[in-house]
């Protein structure tokens, strides 16, 4: 039990893949899954608006300089991407260069918006 505890305590996000997953993909969901079951009050459409604004502003890697979305995103996704290269982490560089492209495609196809039209942005 205490080697459990000390490996979670331990636990360090050192590579570029740790944060596009954390960035892009775990809270995300931690901000959809409530603003899902939470749909009929105003707790979960302030988490419907914040999970759609994040996705845009914060996931979403591909830039458009009009709304000033997907700027962060860029800069984030190349930045992991460049950490990797800067460290020779083949792993860490194919990991986060397929985690972009997930990203990319998320955005691309607007699965964004087909899972915001399943949350109410008004309580």
């Amino acid at each position: 039990m205490r080697k459990t505890i000390d490996r979670l305590t331990s636990f360090k996000m050192e590579k570029g893949w740790m944060w596009l997953l954390y960035l892009d993909i775990i809270l995300p969901l931690l901000l959809f899954i409530p603003a899902y079951f939470l749909s009929g009050s105003g707790l979960g459409a302030s988490l419907a608006r914040l999970f759609h604004s994040y996705t845009l502003y914060i996931s979403s890697p591909i830039p458009d300089l009009a709304s000033l979305t997907g700027i962060l995103g860029m800069l984030i996704h190349i930045g992991a991407i460049l950490y990797g290269l800067k460290k020779k982490d083949w792993n860490d560089v194919f990991l986060s260069l397929g985690i972009s492209i997930l990203a990319f495609l998320y955005i691309f196809f607007e699965i964004n918006y087909r899972l915001s039209y399943m949350l109410k942005f008004t309580a």
